[in-house]
């Protein structure tokens, strides 16, 4: 058969071994090209539906409750900005503080049950929090401040950290809080 051409049977046989050869490299690259696109559109996928937690302050404040204990609330936005749903499975405030002699501390409490929102229209966000796809919710996140923290210590910051139970979070910082005193907001600060 390669006599035809005028091909010995082994460079015949070689000749189609090379094409075969490169038929393969060319369907391998294709496969290889068709493999890695299927890949990029699953990774972009993943990260649309597990895309994470957002986290806006709308409103810092500081007030006394009834029996003259030191209150702090964030008002805030919490998004999920991922297309599956999720929660917000902790809230914590790291209260960033120095003591008399200068040295620094962090203090982290959880969020008070307890107290209720003094001023605005917006209501307790009680934890856990679901929340549904591309969905916001606002509302008060509020804590009690331990009576040796006020007496004793000086605040620098606070921080707000939200977490999720695929430990996603978003955090939000506050370095100034407005007094709220009898459900009025004050011009002072803290």
């Amino acid at each position: 058969m390669f006599g035809l051409v005028g091909l010995s049977t082994e460079t015949g046989a070689a000749v189609i071994s090379a094409i075969a050869a490169v038929a393969s490299a060319a369907y391998s690259w294709r496969s290889n090209r068709m493999a890695r696109r299927a890949l990029d559109l699953a990774e972009q996928d993943h990260q649309e539906r597990h895309s994470g937690l957002s986290a806006y302050l709308i409103e810092a404040a500081f007030w006394e409750d009834a029996n003259s204990h030191r209150v702090v609330g964030f008002a805030c936005t919490l998004t999920n900005t991922a297309n599956a749903p999720t929660s917000v499975v902790r809230a914590d405030l790291h209260m960033h503080v120095f003591d008399q002699a200068g040295n620094a501390s962090e203090l982290i409490l959880s969020p008070s049950e307890s107290q209720e929102p003094v001023a605005g229209a917006l209501a307790s966000l009680r934890l856990p929090l679901i929340l549904k796809e591309r969905e916001s919710t606002s509302g008060w996140i509020i804590y009690a401040v331990p009576d040796r923290v006020v007496k004793n210590m000086t605040t620098e910051r606070y921080e707000l950290v939200f977490l999720t139970p695929t430990s996603d979070k978003a955090t939000i910082e506050s370095f100034l809080l407005m007094k709220i005193q009898n459900g009025r907001r004050q011009n002072q600060s803290l």
